[in-house]
């Protein structure tokens, strides 16, 4: 009786890298990738913002755990989660349209208070 193992893929590609992986999954997380690093650039001042009030401000230092918490969330329901996500170009175009539209009100007003600014700011990186 013979018996037969099946190698499970487990680590890196053939080619090294999953960055170098052609078709539509891997230009869709290097466009993804891209987009969170475009939104890093352009959001740098909100998130700074939330940052220097997370860390020197004693009641907001929760805020500075919660990308921590929504990331393991994500990844203990990791197998549910990517099975049913689904690329949508024009849902994904209304989010950033809503979300740069947003960011344009906190540009654009400069008469509002710091304490009013932040919240429209932090909206626009969620969205």
């Amino acid at each position: 009786m013979m018996i037969r193992q099946t190698a499970q893929r487990t680590s890196l590609p053939a080619s090294g890298s999953w960055w170098s992986e052609s078709g539509p999954p891997a230009a869709q997380h290097r466009l993804f990738l891209c987009i969170c690093a475009i939104s890093l650039v352009l959001f740098r001042a909100p998130l700074g913002a939330l940052a220097r009030l997370a860390f020197h401000d004693g009641r907001y230092t929760y805020v500075a755990a919660i990308p921590f918490i929504s990331l393991g969330l994500i990844w203990l329901n990791r197998r549910s989660i990517f099975v049913i996500a689904r690329y949508h170009t024009g849902a994904g175009l209304a989010f950033v349209i809503g979300g740069l539209t947003l960011f344009a009100v906190t540009i654009m007003t400069p008469h509002l208070t710091p304490e009013n600014n932040l919240p429209i700011g932090i909206l626009a990186v969620i969205v």
